[in-house]
């Protein structure tokens, strides 16, 4: 079975980037746990200071190997959001919505 490709849509811009960085983190790691491959906008390639126009093109390029997109909390307050939820609906995606950033308990156990 083919594993499913999901992207994180969530607002960025005008956030704490550490606090973004994390959340974004977390939520992949929950992601990876329920089996899908995540693509991760946080973690795009491109520097931090890159410019919005650079981030969105490279964004679009990973949404559009995807089959679902998942729209974080305040998505519908970020402009950069709604053109992602709108080519993920043009190109055929599966929408999930997070309604809220529960506090997640990830716990990493190595066996020796």
């Amino acid at each position: 079975m083919k594993m499913k490709k999901v992207y994180i849509s969530g607002p960025i811009s005008h956030y704490d980037y550490s606090e973004r960085k994390q959340t974004f983190l977390q939520v992949q790691r929950m992601l990876e746990m329920k089996g899908y491959e995540v693509f991760n906008p946080m973690f795009n390639g491109l520097p931090k200071d890159a410019t919005t126009n650079e981030h969105m093109r490279v964004d679009f390029k990973m949404l559009c190997e995807c089959d679902t997109i998942l729209m974080l909390p305040k998505w519908n307050h970020s402009a950069g959001c709604a053109q992602e939820f709108n080519v993920a609906v043009a190109i055929g995606c599966e929408v999930k919505f997070l309604l809220s950033m529960e506090p997640l308990i990830i716990v990493d156990t190595k066996f020796e």
